[in-house]
């Protein structure tokens, strides 16, 4: 059968335009199928659309892809999913294709995901000309199954969505296809594009008003401190503060926290800390902080911008609340416990960089929150040069929560290794960049005599940035076996900023990293998983590491 294929537009309410793909038989009049997405399908979903609409119109179709408004060469902006627009869009192209010589009056609607999820919306609004739906990967109820929600549950996908649409509401018309002015068309999205979770323009508007208001250095600076909250990650911070100032996590805490089943239970407690000489616990469930429950306290510390619910925000908030302040008293109770109040943390330097130890012909070191001092690399060789008969070695990582730099952690796993092979790999986002595509692999030399002993690396929420590192490296290049708990998550390697007018350094991540296998550094769990609640003994991450190299 002859077919003939188009670029079409279809005007709709508000002076828009929808662009569109039709491939229809040549002659006569034939019902007609509709795909309606945001993946633009005159070039991201081009392959997609030209292997499967052209079968239907060899088969008697008029076969219609068509872009949402605000996404690819349709005129408009997209906000959000399924908005009443987007859907009162589609019931007008139903109509419209319907009306055209080409098409029999009958119109069904196809396509997986987005465009069967649009598709079941402007059904409810039964457009006459629809006649029949071939959907997939959709579910008639969005808290039960989608990319949001799976069985009422905020699902984690939501999150990594709102990075994708981000991407996807950035890209502009295609110049050689829009019908008029493509640059302020694309300028007009930039202008409007935030993430689907945190609402940027909001964020403007509570935070500019804020910041014109302060007049004192240390009233800016809460200001700024407000909105380094609204993001929830614990990597961004500024470089100065004072002592209103929140405890930055996990440098500044002694309990990591998160939310589970409703509840705010304790993961971890710093081993030696004020909180674990207090008798709390991991697996202890707090339920005020201060005065408040603890549900209120947390409502109250989240961010003013979300969209949309975001378990890490929550997650994020009670750690914080929890870490306290540099000048008030850390004040909560725990289920089933007394009421806790204990001093403002205050950070202790140690007087070493490195702690070694030995157990039976096991040594153990344990860097002191020293990655970032180049003194430390000559104490590892000094330790790793008189090893004194021992048959394994662990290292241990629990206590580097301020993180480090590559100066310091590479030349010590130069030590571990032989030759030079890659031990995490990295990724700088960009236009028109992509992970792995554009991803690379950042190398290890090795170094001085290699140390052949088995060995174990430990590993905490206190295992942090370079850390962490060097954790995943070292169990990427198969030379470790990796014991303890999650660490700290922190999201990349950073770069500092310095703000114009206030001279205030800001500390911002900008590049991803992730395992040798493409793990997200921040993601990534370590293979022998130590469950502090229920785990028995001083230090049972130690003594799990040492069952395992005996």
């Amino acid at each position: 059968m002859a077919i003939v294929e188009q670029t079409i537009s279809i005007p709709v309410s508000g002076g828009r335009t929808l662009h569109a793909r039709l491939w229809r038989p040549k002659e006569g009049r034939h019902p007609a199928v509709i795909d309606y997405s945001p993946y633009r399908v005159s070039d991201l979903f081009a392959p997609l659309m030209e292997s499967q609409l052209p079968v239907y119109a060899q088969n008697g179709y008029a076969a219609l892809a068509i872009d949402i408004s605000g996404s690819g060469n349709s005129t408009g902006l997209l906000h959000d999913e399924y908005l009443p627009q987007e859907i009162n869009d589609l019931v007008e192209a139903i109509a419209w294709a319907a009306a055209h010589d080409w098409c029999d009056g009958q119109v069904a609607l196809i396509g997986l995901s987005w465009a069967a999820f649009s598709a079941l919306r402007a059904a409810a609004h039964k457009p006459p000309a629809l006649k029949a739906m071939a959907l997939g990967g959709v579910s008639e109820d969005g808290w039960l199954t989608d990319i949001h929600y799976l069985g009422g549950a905020l699902y984690t996908g939501h999150i990594d969505w709102a990075g994708v649409m981000l991407m996807f509401n950035a890209l502009p018309p295609d110049p050689a296809i829009f019908k008029g002015d493509w640059r302020a068309e694309w300028k007009a999205r930039l202008v409007a594009n935030r993430p689907w979770i945190i609402d940027i323009a909001k964020l403007r508007a509570i935070y500019i008003a804020e910041a014109q208001a302060v007049c004192e250095p240390h009233a800016f600076l809460g200001a700024l401190e407000r909105l380094i909250a609204e993001l929830h990650d614990h990597h961004i911070e500024a470089n100065v503060n004072n002592a209103a100032s929140p405890q930055l996590v996990p440098t500044g805490t002694e309990l990591w926290a998160a939310f589970h089943d409703g509840n705010a239970v304790i993961e971890a407690v710093r081993p030696g800390s004020a909180c674990a000489e207090a008798g709390v616990r991991a697996g202890d469930t707090v339920i005020a902080i201060g005065d408040d429950p603890v549900d209120e306290a947390v409502a109250a510390a989240m961010p003013r911008a979300l969209n949309a619910p975001d378990p890490e925000a929550n997650d994020y908030a009670l750690r914080v609340l929890l870490a306290g302040t540099h000048n008030k008293p850390r004040d909560f109770t725990l289920k089933g416990k007394k009421h806790i109040v204990l001093a403002p943390f205050e950070r202790q330097p140690s007087d070493t960089l490195l702690t070694t130890t030995h157990h039976g012909a096991v040594a153990v070191l344990r860097v002191e929150n020293s990655l970032g001092d180049s003194g430390l690399v000559a104490e590892v060789d000094k330790a790793l040069d008189h090893l004194d008969g021992a048959k394994a070695v662990v290292l241990d990582l629990r206590n580097t929560p301020s993180g480090g730099n590559t100066d310091v952690a590479e030349p010590i796993l130069g030590r571990f290794i032989k030759g030079r092979p890659g031990y995490q790999r990295g990724f700088l986002p960009g236009r028109r960049r992509s992970f792995p595509k554009d991803g690379y692999t950042r190398w290890v030399r090795a170094r001085g005599t290699t140390v052949t002993l088995p060995m174990a690396v430990l590993c905490s929420r206190w295992t942090g940035s370079m850390g962490e590192g060097m954790t995943i490296g070292l169990d990427g290049m198969k030379r470790a076996i990796v014991v303890g708990t999650r660490m700290a998550g922190l999201c990349g390697a950073t770069r500092q900023f310095l703000l114009p007018k206030s001279q205030i350094g800001m500390t911002f991540p900008v590049e991803r990293l992730y395992h040798l296998d493409g793990t997200p550094r921040q993601k990534w769990v370590p293979p022998h998983l130590v469950d502090l609640a229920t785990a028995r003994g001083d230090d049972p991450i130690l003594a799990k590491a040492l069952e395992l190299l005996a």
